[in-house]
């Protein structure tokens, strides 16, 4: 889930929220972008602001950096990969972090999960399974309905044909 709240041509926040409603990241957009400095953060300490912005909002300190990226620009970005191993998870499914720094600033937590192959393979096949359940529900709902149908009518006009010259003479 995420929420924005934005001042028009200033600024937008972005929050991405797990669906128990922990708050997992967010995107700091701002319009001006001037981020100031005197002197760019070194490699040590943007890894360890980020390192700490991100297990501020995670409450988990076993972090690993996996990639670090630095732009020389008027804000001087850092772009900060860490790697979340959990036990339960295969090594190549772990959740990343990564906090983007400008300036002093930390603009954006983006977390991401690497989805298997394989668990999208079965996913799919599933979702042809429920699909190919719908199909003969719905058929076997017209079947029903037409069955339905074809009884009434035979049942009517069966109880109807021995009346039918009553019924037309009553009505002269």
């Amino acid at each position: 889930w995420e929420a924005r709240f934005m001042t028009p041509q200033k600024r937008s926040v972005t929050f991405y929220y797990h669906p128990d409603g922990t708050l997992i990241g967010f995107q700091d957009n701002d319009l001006n972008g001037d981020y100031p400095i005197s002197e760019p953060l070194s490699k040590s300490s943007a890894v360890d602001l980020a390192q700490a912005t991100i297990q501020q909002y995670i409450h988990n300190s076993n972090l690993k950096l996996i990639a670090y990226q630095y732009k020389e620009d008027k804000a001087s970005t850092h772009t900060i990969t860490f790697e979340l191993p959990h036990s339960d998870l295969p090594k190549d499914s772990y959740p990343t972090i990564t906090a983007i720094i400008k300036g002093y600033h930390v603009v954006a937590i983006n977390p991401e999960m690497h989805i298997p192959s394989s668990f999208k393979q079965h996913f799919q096949i599933q979702q042809q399974f429920k699909q190919r359940i719908q199909l003969m529900a719905m058929l076997a709902s017209i079947a029903l309905l037409s069955i339905g149908i074809l009884t009434s009518v035979w049942v009517y006009r069966r109880s109807f044909i021995p009346f039918k010259q009553a019924i037309l003479f009553g009505t002269i």
